[in-house]
């Protein structure tokens, strides 16, 4: 159980990593011009980001443009930002771009994912991210929710 568990997520992760920067993509109105993540404060040096640790799992709220807070995964081998529950993503109404096709190491299909560029990720008050891509899983297929016993939406 625990095998397939840590498969998937090693998966999601190769996912991460497999799209990294749009380049090109023309800017929306009213975004920022600064790309990635930066302090909101212009003078800003540092931030504190609340967290809870569940399953030696750093899970910190995140908002998407301007949702409510939703619970990730915090991974820094992550290049993009990945939703691994659809019902959220269907909920905040994202426009995909593209679909891919996603396999990971060892036996298994490959699983469905769905591409929307040019978000605004909030962490925390004092920290933003502007034209963020977002991978989206079609499937829930890793339950972190149902492993970690408190509601998770992405890495």
């Amino acid at each position: 159980m625990k095998k397939s568990i840590f498969l998937r997520l090693f998966i999601l992760l190769f996912c991460g990593l497999l799209f990294g920067g749009c380049k090109g993509i023309e800017k929306r109105k009213n975004q920022p011009d600064k790309f990635g993540f930066h302090f909101k404060g212009k003078r800003q040096k540092y931030a504190k980001i609340p967290f809870e640790l569940s399953s030696n799992l750093i899970v910190v709220k995140v908002a998407i443009d301007d949702s409510d807070t939703l619970n990730f995964i915090l991974d820094t081998g992550v290049t993009s930002t990945i939703i691994t529950d659809p019902e959220i993503a269907n909920k905040l109404g994202l426009n995909y771009v593209r679909d891919v096709l996603v396999s990971g190491a060892g036996e298994g299909d490959a699983i469905t994912a769905s591409v929307s560029i040019g978000h605004t990720l909030r962490l925390s008050d004092d920290i933003l991210a502007n034209r963020q891509n977002i991978v989206v899983i079609n499937d829930d297929i890793l339950s972190l929710s149902e492993y970690l016993g408190i509601p998770i939406h992405g890495i």
